[in-house]
């Protein structure tokens, strides 16, 4: 098991993350559409046809991101198949906890902080607990970062963090007014944390930038922000809230 688990990271190194998000996102937002159907006839008890338009390509981007979400707990310890199994449980699994959260306990979450990143969290945990995953069973080449992989996901997370607003709000193009809002909220939040995230990271390493901390901290504030985005909030709500929500703490659990 530990040879198999260390022959996967090797070639996923290779062809890595990117092609393997590539996968989730065509793969993922195709079938959740089937899911959608089948996870509303259990609810409604008869079948009834997804009609495919605007607002259900964004919510079939929201479940492709909890999946993306989970994807990264487990990333260099899975087989494309394993993958495959992932991408077709996860989304039933989110469709009924989203249902439960909106729509019996009536949580308000514009932006999936609950039901995309918090779920998709703790989902890639579970599935990392059961499958009895451990970093350090990798050699320990295998577990730290590269130049270019970290070129790579900085580069990502720029275009992450440019349009982080804009997935807040998509749900909400019908109402332009609280669209704005919504944008303006997350752009402080992600502003907020961006900043603090640099200045955090300087003075904790003596004038130099960890990058792994500046790509998880800078979306953070975003994160934090999607459930209350579309509240009338006074401007340095969103700031404090961004301010404080990097995620600094987080990278020293992950590093010990």
């Amino acid at each position: 098991k530990q040879w198999y688990q260390r022959r996967v990271a090797i070639t996923a190194g290779v062809w890595g993350g990117v092609g393997l998000n590539f996968f989730i996102c065509g793969f993922c937002f195709l079938w959740v559409n089937v899911a959608k159907t089948i996870v509303n006839a259990m609810w409604s008890g008869e079948w009834v046809k997804t009609q495919l338009n605007l607002g259900e390509m964004v919510t079939g981007c929201y479940i492709t991101a909890a999946v993306l979400v989970s994807f990264g707990a487990i990333y260099g310890f899975t087989s494309p198949t394993q993958i495959m199994l992932l991408c077709i449980i996860e989304p039933f699994m989110m469709l009924i906890n989203e249902h439960i959260v909106l729509y019996d306990i009536h949580v308000k979450d514009a932006g999936g902080s609950l039901v995309v990143h918090a779920f998709g969290a703790y989902f890639g945990i579970a599935v990392a607990i059961g499958m009895g995953i451990k970093a350090s069973r990798l050699p320990s080449e295998h577990r730290t970062t590269t130049y270019f992989s970290d070129m790579g996901a900085m580069i990502g997370s720029v275009v992450l963090w440019m349009f982080w607003p804009s997935f807040n709000g998509a749900t909400f193009a019908s109402d332009p007014l609280l669209q704005g809002r919504i944008v303006l909220n997350t752009y402080l939040a992600i502003a907020a944390s961006c900043a603090t995230a640099f200045a955090t990271s300087s003075l904790a390493h003596r004038g130099k930038f960890e990058m792994i901390e500046i790509q998880n901290s800078t979306l953070s504030g975003g994160v934090m922000i999607g459930m209350i985005c579309p509240f009338h909030l006074e401007p340095w709500i969103p700031v404090l809230i961004g301010k404080h929500r990097h995620s600094r703490f987080q990278s020293f659990i992950v590093s010990d």
